[in-house]
């Protein structure tokens, strides 16, 4: 289904840039939902909606042999305006309930889930690879996504709960990732 959606789009003139930036304000949209109204529910799809875009602009540029430094770049930067949006919104709106403890795991998720990339980003800057840990971008927002879709639904605590996994996933990630970047640049300096 992605790779159909994605070759329309690349007949269509549709660049691949155009997409992650379209996923973007998606997200910033749905995230502003639930900041200023309390629509968990709605706010939930619509940022699933958008962040199926992110799923789209890499199949778009492999596809139409599109892939460039400029746009891998762009991709991070922006997936990390998306993240950052979900969290402070649900900051935002916890803050303003007077619900203390959801808005600090909202504060430890977008911390913990920056340091996910960041750990890979400064693994491959001292050349070895950083991409290893059970929870990258994807399944923390699907995590997300599974606690918005519950509390949308009036689940009480999904969030809270889905919020906490992501700071736990993302804190086991980033050990993961110091983990695998230290057995790499140990096992190159060992003598061969």
């Amino acid at each position: 289904m992605r790779d159909a959606v994605a070759r329309l789009l690349v007949r269509l003139g549709v660049s691949p840039d155009a997409v992650t930036i379209l996923g973007t304000v998606g997200v910033v949209v749905g995230a502003l939902t639930y900041a200023t109204t309390g629509w968990m529910l709605a706010a939930t799809v619509i940022v699933a909606v958008s962040t199926a875009c992110d799923l789209l602009d890499g199949t778009m540029a492999r596809l139409a042999r599109r892939t460039t430094t400029f746009g891998a770049f762009l991709d991070s930067v922006l997936d990390r305006v998306a993240d950052a949006a979900i969290c402070v919104a649900l900051v935002y709106r916890y803050v303003g309930d007077g619900q203390l403890r959801p808005a600090v795991a909202a504060m430890l998720a977008l911390v913990t889930g920056y340091l996910v990339p960041y750990a890979r980003a400064r693994a491959e800057a001292v050349g070895v690879s950083g991409e290893a840990g059970i929870a990258p971008r994807f399944v923390r927002l699907k995590t997300l996504g599974v606690g918005g879709l519950l509390g949308g639904v009036g689940l009480p605590h999904a969030m809270e709960g889905a919020l906490w996994c992501v700071v736990a996933l993302a804190t086991a990630t980033v050990l993961q990732r110091i983990r695998h970047v230290h057995r790499q640049l140990v096992a190159h300096r060992a003598p061969h």
